[in-house]
């Protein structure tokens, strides 16, 4: 995932300005929000990166499903700096977008920037937001659990071997 996300996440940081740009997934076995690649953070502050949902921003976008811009995350409470990725005393802004598929909440991509005017905040709201429909599919197929093939409807299987009902199977 890193080799395909990787470098569309380090164009998106180098042409723009956005920095630490951060693409996340929902695990709905462990009922958390988790960072899957990001540029400009360190292997150590990815696996960091978790969230419960409706915790810090990144856990309220998703559970909200709405984007939020935070002008300056020093004036923010909610904001938890959970990977560890900003030395103490700096500002930033932080722009988080939800990512929809079919209308279901599967990740969010998330950006810090240098603290800016509210319309080029919206600018980089809206590229963010673009990008996360684009990268809904693969997102959603990593976010859903795949569910492991029993070869229960294979011609060679017996129809009423040990283990073939409805309730058997959906185990």
């Amino acid at each position: 995932l890193d080799t395909v996300l990787g470098p569309i996440l380090r164009m998106l940081a180098e042409e723009t300005g956005l920095a630490r740009v951060a693409l996340s997934r929902v695990d709905w076995v462990s009922e958390e929000v988790v960072i899957l690649a990001g540029h400009g953070l360190t292997p150590a502050e990815v696996r960091r990166g978790r969230y419960a949902f409706g915790e810090g921003i990144i856990g309220r976008v998703v559970q909200s499903g709405q984007a939020r811009v935070v002008p300056s995350i020093a004036a923010e409470p909610h904001f938890l700096d959970r990977t560890g990725a900003l030395t103490e005393g700096t500002d930033r802004a932080f722009i988080c977008v939800p990512i929809l598929l079919d209308g279901q909440v599967v990740g969010a991509l998330s950006a810090y920037r240098s603290p800016a005017p509210p319309d080029e905040l919206g600018v980089d709201l809206d590229l963010l937001a673009i990008l996360a429909g684009l990268t809904a599919p693969a997102v959603q197929q990593i976010a859903t659990p795949q569910r492991v093939s029993t070869h229960h409807n294979s011609p060679w299987r017996p129809p009423h071997m040990i283990g073939s009902s409805r309730v058997m199977m959906s185990v």
